[in-house]
């Protein structure tokens, strides 16, 4: 009788928002997976990436489960969010232990991806302005206003402040009225 014990383990991992709710079908994410080789004190030493696993995309908000790797500290690297996200935390560190699934509650002996490493982006909002001209009807005989045609070529400039010092855009409409969104 023989005896083989395994030397190799799995991660699962999941991308959801802020509010930990699923993040939209479609959307992508791009990750580098990067094993801790060393431990200098010097992070760009210490980390080297793992052949075959330059990049990663994670769709929406599916469950990706890895390949077998062998046994040790890895990291997963988000290099880019999606249209409509803010990566909050670049790095996520996770160890891989032999025979197990890592999950958010560490490696676990059960091949389950319902306990998956969680990972959050932020939503962010768009902005969109339309302008539209209202006039004051001189054929009524009270006081009535009425719409006009979509005013294109109407310059708004998006701040961050209260002081409107630091300017984030500066966005114009088209011939709908329009801007395009931000």
């Amino acid at each position: 009788l023989f005896y083989n014990p395994a030397i190799h383990g799995k991660f699962v991992v999941k991308k959801v928002d802020d509010l930990g709710g699923d993040i939209a079908a479609g959307k992508t994410f791009t990750f580098e997976l990067q094993k801790k080789v060393a431990d200098t004190g010097n992070d760009e030493d210490d980390w080297e990436t793992v052949n075959g696993y330059g990049t990663i995309e994670l769709k929406g908000s599916e469950v990706y489960v890895s390949e077998f790797l062998p046994t040790g500290t890895y990291r997963l690297v988000e290099k880019s969010a999606a249209e409509g996200y803010k990566i909050i935390k670049p790095e996520t560190e996770f160890e891989i232990k032999a025979g197990q699934y890592t999950g958010a509650s560490g490696a676990s002996e059960s091949t389950s991806t319902e306990d998956p490493i969680l990972i959050q982006n932020e939503r962010q909002g768009t902005l969109q302005i339309q302008k539209k001209g209202v006039f004051k009807d001189e054929d009524a005989a009270y006081d009535a206003y009425k719409e006009s045609e979509n005013l294109a070529g109407v310059k708004f400039t998006i701040y961050s402040d209260q002081e409107c010092k630091k300017e984030v855009a500066s966005i114009t409409t088209k011939d709908t009225g329009l801007t395009d969104k931000i």
